[in-house]
């Protein structure tokens, strides 16, 4: 059977023109050349597409992630419409598989919000390719990142409204317990604590049933705070005289209070956060029955459940478009420049529904949006710290600016004296 190589965008229905071999060498996989023939032996032997007869298998190489070596495959047939799907295989974690699917079903079966389907996927090694994988429905179209420049106002009016709806979607898709969806414990789903989420297999993960609607069963400060002591600890354990990392995760823990105190944590559930909402990350396929476009949000794998005001991160790329720079959440609510731009903002707004517009703007969110992320990715980079130290020196003026410190009396001077005094003696 007649194979043929080239890569793209996962998911796209088309391909960019060449490919490094480094990934392959990186992560230690067998070269694509020999693998393509596995990929063949799996499609003819483990797969029967109802009314379809494969006559020829087309494997394409596309460029992957940090978590997944990606493969486009294409089964021409014998009726005019051949069958596109793209398999998917873990590249360190085979047990990240079974979130990776299960979060895709979840969100499928309890909204409306387009993802990839999920077509088959096998945990094990007992199979043509000798791993874990998963297939998925391959999507026409290009991502927003190549299309966005191009599209009409009509069809980014579409856009908004659509993605507006997923934002409010994922904002009532809600937990009792911030943490990572897990389906591979069985037939009822759990959500993996926050708490002690780790890579780090030597510390045991919290597991607790999933329940949908159910109030909170733990306050956002008493979260924080025991996340930010939990990482705490593992520093202590592992780098004791590290201590710049230490007092980080005590002004974290500062901060999280002195932010609840402004009741920034009032009113809150515990929802579905994407965490890349990005234009790469939102495919657009051509709408044949109008002019607008169909939306679908990939790449769930790093999606939790969160504070709401975390899902609310404003996609300002919406109406205000920039080629060559990140988008700046300071000016996110911001009032646009143009009609045209304005509406696309109330059209978004309008869709996402008032609990967006409630915990998207404002200093005090945004900044909780932050130190709500470092809860879970922790302090690994130097740009880590780097944004730590920006966020608590922000937080710090815009807290002090609500509540002043009062002005040292004479025993609090006087203490402040004796202090540096007996540190110089």
């Amino acid at each position: 059977m007649p194979s043929t190589t080239s890569s793209g965008s996962q998911y796209s229905a088309t391909s960019m023109s060449q490919v490094s071999d480094s990934s392959t060498a990186e992560w230690e996989h067998e070269a694509f050349e020999t693998f393509q023939s596995r990929v063949v032996d799996l499609f003819n032997t483990e797969f029967w597409i109802p009314g379809y007869s494969a006559s020829t298998i087309r494997v394409e190489r596309m460029q992957g992630g940090g978590f997944n070596r990606v493969i486009g495959v294409t089964i021409e047939t014998e009726s005019e419409e051949d069958f596109n799907v793209i398999l998917r295989i873990p590249r360190m974690d085979e047990d990240l598989l079974e979130h990776d699917v299960g979060i895709l079903e979840f969100v499928a079966d309890r909204t409306s919000i387009p993802v990839p389907r999920v077509l088959s996927f096998d945990k094990g090694y007992d199979n043509p390719i000798a791993c874990p994988y998963a297939v998925h429905a391959r999507i026409p179209g290009e991502t927003l990142t190549k299309t966005y420049p191009h599209l009409t106002h009509q069809q980014r009016c579409s856009v908004a409204e659509q993605l507006g709806q997923a934002y409010r979607e994922m904002l009532e898709l809600r937990s009792a317990v911030p943490g990572r969806l897990n389906s591979g414990l069985g037939p009822e789903l759990f959500v993996s604590s926050l708490q002690n989420m780790s890579w780090d297999s030597d510390y045991p993960i919290f597991h607790t049933p999933y329940h949908h609607g159910q109030p909170p069963a733990w306050s956002i400060k008493d979260m924080l705070t025991a996340r930010f002591d939990f990482l705490k600890s593992r520093f202590l354990e592992k780098l004791p005289l590290n201590f710049y990392t230490q007092d980080t995760l005590d002004r974290f823990i500062r901060m999280t209070a002195e932010l609840d105190k402004m009741g920034c944590f009032r009113d809150h559930f515990y929802s579905i956060v994407h965490t890349d909402l990005q234009p790469r990350n939102v495919m657009a396929t051509p709408d044949t029955e109008g002019e607008g476009v169909k939306i679908t949000i990939l790449d769930w794998d790093g999606a939790v459940f969160a504070p709401m005001f975390s899902t609310c991160s404003p996609p300002q790329w919406i109406w205000d478009w920039k080629d060559d720079e990140e988008d700046d959440e300071y000016y996110a609510n911001d009032v646009p420049k143009t009609q045209e731009n304005r509406e696309l903002k109330q059209i978004f707004e309008d869709a996402a529904g008032p609990d967006f517009k409630r915990w998207a703007y404002g200093d005090a969110n945004r900044l909780a949006r932050r130190l709500t992320r470092f809860a879970y990715e922790g302090l690994v980079t130097n740009e880590h710290y780097r944004e730590a130290e920006a966020m608590l020196t922000e937080w710090a003026a815009l807290y002090d600016s609500r509540f002043p410190k009062p002005a040292p009396g004479l025993l609090e001077k006087a203490m402040s004296a004796a202090k540096w005094f007996y540190a110089w003696e």
